[in-house]
C-alpha cells in the first residue's frame, strides 16, 4: 500500500509540474482568412433602395450613377479587396475593402441659399472577412464616413455590396441605403 501511495504521489507531482509549466500567455495562431476575393471589381450598377431625385430634374430614379450624372465616369467607382499579412507572433491578418462612390459637394451663396450640387469621388473603408461556404462578406468594422453593411458573392466573378452614404436630394440631405453590383477585373 505504501508503494502505491508513493507512486500515486509521484504521479500527482508530475501532473502538477506539467500544469504549472504551461505558458498561459501564448495565443493560438489566427486561422488564415480566405483571400479568394482579393482584387479589384468594377461597378456594374449602384441602386438606391428607393427612388430619389439627386440631379434636380423632377424625376425619381433608383440608379445612383444616372442621378449623380456620373454614369460616364463609372470607371472611378470600383471596390477593392486586399489582405495584408503582418508577420508577428502570432501572425495577424488585416483585410480591407475600399469601395469608391460619388461624393456630394453642395454649393451655396453667402446667404446659405442653394446654388448647385457637383460630384467628386470618395471611398468607404471597412475591415472584413469572407466565408467561402456561404459566400457572405461580413464587416468587422467601418473606418471613416459612410457604412459598408455587407455583401455576398453572386457568381464566380460578381459581387453584391450593401452600403449607406449621404447624398443631397430635392428633400435635403438623405442617408441612402445602396446596393452595388461589381464584376472582377480581368
Amino acid at each position: 500500500m505504501r508503494k502505491l501511495t508513493g507512486n500515486f504521489l509521484l504521479f500527482l507531482g508530475i501532473i502538477a509540474i506539467c500544469i504549472a509549466c504551461q505558458d498561459k500567455d501564448v495565443n493560438p495562431a489566427e486561422v488564415p482568412p480566405s483571400t479568394k476575393l482579393d482584387g479589384t471589381y468594377d461597378v456594374v450598377r449602384i441602386t438606391s433602395d428607393y427612388p430619389v431625385d439627386l440631379d434636380r430634374d423632377g424625376s425619381l430614379n433608383v440608379d445612383l450613377l444616372t442621378e449623380t450624372q456620373e454614369a460616364g465616369r463609372a470607371s472611378r467607382y470600383y471596390v477593392e479587396f486586399k489582405t495584408e499579412i503582418h508577420d508577428r507572433d502570432p501572425v495577424f491578418y488585416d483585410q480591407e475593402i475600399d469601395l469608391w462612390i460619388p461624393f456630394t459637394n453642395v454649393f451655396k451663396d453667402e446667404s446659405g441659399n442653394f446654388l448647385d450640387v457637383k460630384y467628386g469621388f470618395t471611398n468607404l473603408l471597412a475591415r472584413y472577412r469572407y466565408d467561402e461556404t456561404t459566400g457572405q462578406i461580413s464587416i468587422q468594422g467601418n473606418l471613416g464616413n459612410g457604412e459598408i453593411i455587407g455583401g455576398r458573392l453572386i457568381s464566380e466573378d460578381t459581387l453584391s455590396m450593401q452600403f449607406k452614404a449621404d447624398f443631397y436630394s430635392t428633400k435635403g440631405w438623405e442617408t441612402l441605403p445602396l446596393t452595388g453590383i461589381y464584376k472582377r477585373r480581368p
